[in-house]
């Protein structure tokens, strides 16, 4: 197994994701070529810091921009419901320490309300609200948060390539595997 291989297996990286390292000379080529923001999600997550960190902070601003991409979808069927919006433009705030973690917490609490009023409609619907809102928790959760929002904002192939591009624009380098 390659060195950055046996590294994601220690953290208890997936089967598909390991797969996908192995074929990789290089750690940076890997992270170059990860075709899914989830995957690159869930490791920042793990090596992000503590809730309230600058580096966890970073992230939770990563995730709000993933998260901004699925917003038209609940915005075009629910477009009088401004709560997930506003969530991410505290979590923008947050990012860049201009917000607390309580504001955090009152505009995830009301993204999960947009989420389980959402529930109901189309899927697409919910899974942006469920990004508003894993982005958020993203701040609040020390370990593997970052994943849940990955997951809500990549749930659509074509979101997953746009979602991995973005990590990408904020962490160009490969971040150091423990």
């Amino acid at each position: 197994m390659k060195p950055h291989a046996e590294k994601l297996s220690a953290l208890h990286a997936c089967r598909d994701g390991l797969a996908f390292a192995e074929t990789y000379d290089t750690w940076q080529a890997c992270w170059d070529a990860i075709p899914r923001g989830d995957w690159s999600l869930w490791l920042l997550g793990k090596l992000a810091g503590p809730p309230d960190s600058e580096s966890r902070r970073k992230l939770v601003g990563v995730c709000s921009l993933i998260a901004r991409e699925v917003l038209p979808i609940f915005e075009r069927r629910f477009p009088n419901d401004k709560r997930v919006r506003t969530c991410l433009d505290v979590l923008d705030r947050y990012a860049v320490g201009k917000a607390t973690m309580a504001e955090v917490l009152k505009a995830r609490s009301a993204a999960c309300a947009a989420a389980c009023a959402a529930s109901c409609a189309a899927c697409a619907a919910s899974c942006a609200v469920c990004a508003a809102s894993c982005a958020a928790c993203a701040a609040t959760y020390a370990d593997g948060a970052a994943s849940c929002a990955a997951y809500a904002a990549c749930a659509r192939k074509m979101i997953r390539q746009k979602s991995a591009d973005i990590v990408r624009q904020h962490y160009p380098t490969a971040p150091e595997l423990p």
